[in-house]
C-alpha cells in the first residue's frame, strides 16, 4: 500500500517476477482505506519505513489482525521505552527490538509491536 504510482508499480513488478502469490500492490492512502472491510483487519504483517513511529502506528493498526505484527524501521537512537510505551497507547505491545546495519553500514532499529 503506497499513495504514490511510482512505488506501487515498482511493487507489482516484483511481485509478478518473483512470484508472491496473494500478494497485492494498491495506490492508494492508508487513511483513505482503513475502514474497508477488504482491507482492515486482513493483515498479518504491516511494515514500514521513513514514518515517526506514533503515525505509524495510529495509521497501520487498523489493517493488521487479531496477533499480527507491525515492523517499523526506525533510526538506531529510537529509545525502546518510549517504543513501548506508544505501542501500549495504541493496545500493542512492543514484542522486539533488532538492531542491525545496511550494507553501507549504517545503523538501523526494527520496531515489532504485536496485536
Amino acid at each position: 500500500l503506497d499513495a504514490r504510482g511510482k512505488c506501487v508499480s515498482f511493487l507489482r513488478d516484483v511481485i509478478r517476477h518473483l512470484p508472491l502469490p496473494g500478494a497485492i500492490a494498491i495506490e492508494a492512502r492508508a487513511e483513505d482505506i482503513a475502514g474497508d472491510p477488504m482491507f482492515a483487519g486482513q493483515q498479518d504483517v504491516i511494515t514500514c519505513r521513513a514514518l515517526r513511529m506514533d503515525v505509524f502506528l495510529k495509521v497501520a493498526k487498523p489493517f493488521v489482525r487479531p496477533n499480527g505484527l507491525l515492523i517499523a524501521m526506525q533510526g538506531p537512537k529510537t529509545d525502546r521505552s518510549a517504543a513501548a510505551r506508544l505501542a501500549e497507547d495504541h493496545r500493542l505491545r512492543l514484542v522486539d527490538v533488532l538492531d542491525y546495519r545496511l550494507p553501507d553500514g549504517a545503523p538501523r532499529r526494527l520496531l515489532v509491536c504485536a496485536s
